[in-house]
């Protein structure tokens, strides 16, 4: 497989699997992006269907941002080993 190829499929894997590993540095913060966004989504999802929870909308956004932050973190601690 020529290197061109190569740069390509890791291209697409990269974006296509979330994993900020394309080798292109603007690419992989917007793909880092997504993530976050994505996990925050879910997280704010989640806490939606709880009806027992009383939030406002900031609290709701900040909260699952902050959850996700943790999150990433951890994550990364556990991929450096």
């Amino acid at each position: 497989m020529n290197k061109e190829l190569s740069d390509q499929l890791r291209v697409e894997a990269a974006i296509r699997l979330r994993i900020s590993e394309s080798g292109i540095p603007e690419l992989d913060k917007m793909i880092a992006k997504a993530e976050r966004r994505d996990i925050a989504v879910s997280i704010a999802q989640g806490n939606m269907a709880n009806c027992e929870v009383d939030m406002t909308d900031e609290t709701l956004i900040a909260g699952s941002f902050e959850v996700a932050d943790a999150i990433l973190k951890e994550r990364n601690k556990l991929c450096r080993r």
